[in-house]
């Protein structure tokens, strides 16, 4: 699943560029969805956007580097390796 809170302009234009990579993924009827939550710390009120891949095999292998066996979402200790060898997911 990927979301994002942030509404402007140019952080909706990211988050359709991101929606697009991702469109061979997503179930042709899904559509993006939209939510507002109240913050308890603040009492504000956001707004974010959405959308869930379809659950893939080809997903698996990120999943088990970014969540532990409890489904904790954690940091790979080879991080800096990830990002060195994949210089587009540095720049994401």
């Amino acid at each position: 699943m990927y979301g994002q809170s942030s509404l402007r302009k140019n952080h909706l234009n990211y988050f359709n560029h991101i929606f697009d990579l991702f469109k061979p993924f997503i179930s042709k009827e899904y559509k993006v969805k939209s939510r507002s939550f109240i913050d308890q710390r603040t009492n504000k009120t956001y707004s974010s956007i959405l959308f869930a891949t379809l659950t893939l095999p080809c997903f698996t292998s990120y999943r088990d580097l970014f969540y532990n066996l409890e489904g904790k979402k954690i940091i790979p200790n080879n991080i800096n390796q990830l990002l060195v060898t994949a210089p587009r997911g540095l720049a994401y």
